[in-house]
Order: structure tokens, then C-alpha cells, then sequence
């Protein structure tokens, strides 16, 4: 009878987590010429950790593209990794967008995550009022202002008033 040993090694799997504001998120909402901020959260893994993230724009890779701050690169031992990731001024269609990260291991072992971004069309506002001045000694010196042309837009606005170099701001 004859024998032999093999000695296995079992590598901690690498556990990452894409995350928007330090929460971890599946999807993110951008608007148009605008950017956001993706980490993704690590854990586990052997020693260095090398990524890359790639940006999937209708289910095609965009490989070589500038839409992220970071696309690769190795660390020692990270607790998060970021990027930010930006829709260039000469992207006007986009119908989907896909983010992905993928990690790997000094062993191998890798893991990924990804995390789809819709991006929404800047909206076309039109404001109406006073076209002239307004005086405070008359009896009207208010002045009514309209929004109109939100294109969906309407769970919130922000008004900024400049009166004398007295500020004031209101929020929907």
C-alpha cells in the first residue's frame, strides 16, 4: 500500500461592496455633466489587492474610456478603494451604465461588484417674473416667480435670493 499527503491552503475570500456616500448601493442616480463618488469597500483577501474598474455603457465595455479618476492599481492590505466617475460633456444618449469593479489577491482569488448609475437629463427650467425693478414704497412689493419646463423634475427646488447683499434660500 502505498501513500501520499497534499497540503491545501484555503485563501479568505475577498468580500467587496460598492458603496455611494459610505452606503453600500446596487444602483445610483446622476445627473447629466455630473459626477459621483463610487468606493468600494474590501474585506478579506491575501496581502495586496490589485483592481480595476470598467465602465459598461448599452452592455459594451468602455474600455480605455475618461469616465473614471481611477480605473486600476494595486494596495496593500485597503479598507476601501474610490474613484469618481464622470459622464464626459460628449456623451448626450445614454440608456444604461454599468459600473464594475474587480479585485484580486496576491493567491488569485477575486471577487466583484457592480453597481448600475442612471443618469438623468439636466432640466430645462424656465423662470417668469418681475421684469422690472420692485419697490419697497409702493403697496405691491411683492414679486411672483414661476417655474415652468421642470421635464419631470418637480420633487424639489432650490431658490437663492440676493437683495442688498442680504442672502435668503428656500428649499422644496
Amino acid at each position: 500500500t502505498v501513500y501520499d499527503t497534499i497540503e491545501v491552503s484555503i485563501n479568505p475570500d475577498i468580500l467587496v461592496d460598492i458603496m455611494v456616500d459610505d452606503m453600500s448601493a446596487d444602483s445610483a442616480v446622476m445627473c447629466e455633466n455630473g459626477s459621483i463618488t463610487i468606493q468600494a469597500g474590501l474585506e478579506g483577501g491575501n496581502n495586496t489587492l490589485s483592481y480595476s474598474w470598467t465602465v459598461y455603457l448599452n452592455n459594451f465595455a468602455a474600455f480605455g474610456s475618461n469616465f473614471l479618476s481611477d480605473e486600476m492599481g494595486t494596495e496593500t492590505t485597503p479598507d476601501t478603494i474610490e474613484t469618481v466617475f464622470t459622464i464626459p460633456n460628449n456623451i448626450t444618449t445614454i440608456e444604461e451604465i454599468d459600473v464594475v469593479i474587480e479585485v484580486t489577491d496576491a493567491t488569485g482569488c477575486s471577487s466583484l461588484d457592480t453597481i448600475h448609475v442612471t443618469v438623468l437629463p439636466e432640466p430645462d427650467v424656465d423662470v417668469a417674473g418681475a421684469t422690472s425693478p420692485v419697490c419697497s414704497d409702493t403697496d405691491d412689493d411683492n414679486v411672483t416667480l414661476t417655474l415652468s419646463n421642470l421635464n419631470g423634475f418637480a420633487d424639489g427646488y432650490y431658490w437663492e435670493v440676493d437683495y442688498n447683499g442680504l442672502t435668503g434660500s428656500y428649499n422644496s
